[in-house]
């Protein structure tokens, strides 16, 4: 059965939610400017930091709000910790784009196309997922969840067979080889953390946000 919650627990469910809402959209632009340069393109990187700090706020008001929900609702309320996992997710990928970045920033132009064109792939697989999770978390598509989860199994496959060509080609040098493969993990642990995420996708908060809106919608319905 969905618990349903009233007056202030329920604003502090949706601000949580809606908190959740924005880390992904600011993750998402954070790995868009820190995978710039995979794509072969340019972007400035000074703003990452000032957006980690946001996603840490962001992390801090959702942990206490997912506390508050629980302490004062304690019979009916769900368990805080899938919300807290999120958001703490969602703040490890803001530090891996940090890593991305760092790392990216020191690479070199190559005439081994195939190769960048390889890890053009994963990227672009990675970055799909955010809409994905995002689907699957907040309107609880535990369907769309399972896409994220087969999509990870599958770039989990492509990145290891990438840094196994990586470790049998003559080009690029070592030393860029080594920034491609830890570019790789990096982006790979960041589709794990949306996975993560995407497998709370029947958590009992974004069910029980939904129940409320179509009671909502359903006495609305009558009134009319």
């Amino acid at each position: 059965m969905v618990a349903f919650l009233s007056g202030n627990l329920l604003s502090h469910l949706e601000r949580s939610l809606d908190g959740i809402d924005a880390m992904l959209e600011l993750v998402s632009e954070m790995f868009v400017t820190a995978t710039a340069k995979v794509v072969g393109d340019e972007a400035p990187q000074e703003h990452l930091a000032l957006h980690l700090a946001q996603l840490n706020m962001y992390e801090r008001v959702i942990r206490k709000m997912a506390l508050v929900i629980y302490s004062e609702n304690v019979d009916a309320g769900p368990s805080p910790d899938p919300l807290i996992s999120v958001a703490r997710a969602l703040e490890c990928c803001g530090m891996l784009t940090t890593e991305i970045a760092s790392i990216t920033s020191s690479m070199e132009s190559s005439d081994n196309r195939p190769l960048y064109d390889c890890i053009r792939i994963i990227r672009d697989g990675v970055y799909s997922l955010f809409p994905r999770a995002r689907t699957a978390f907040l309107m609880a598509d535990e369907a769309r969840g399972m896409e994220v989860l087969e999509a990870h199994l599958r770039l989990r496959c492509q990145c290891a067979l990438f840094i196994n060509a990586l470790a049998s080609s003559r080009t690029p040098p070592a030393n860029q080889a080594i920034l491609l493969a830890r570019t790789t993990r990096l982006m790979l642990q960041t589709s794990r953390h949306l996975s993560g995420i995407a497998a709370h996708a029947t958590t009992a908060y974004a069910q029980m946000r939904n129940a409320q809106l179509n009671e909502s919608i359903l006495f609305d319905g009558m009134g009319s």
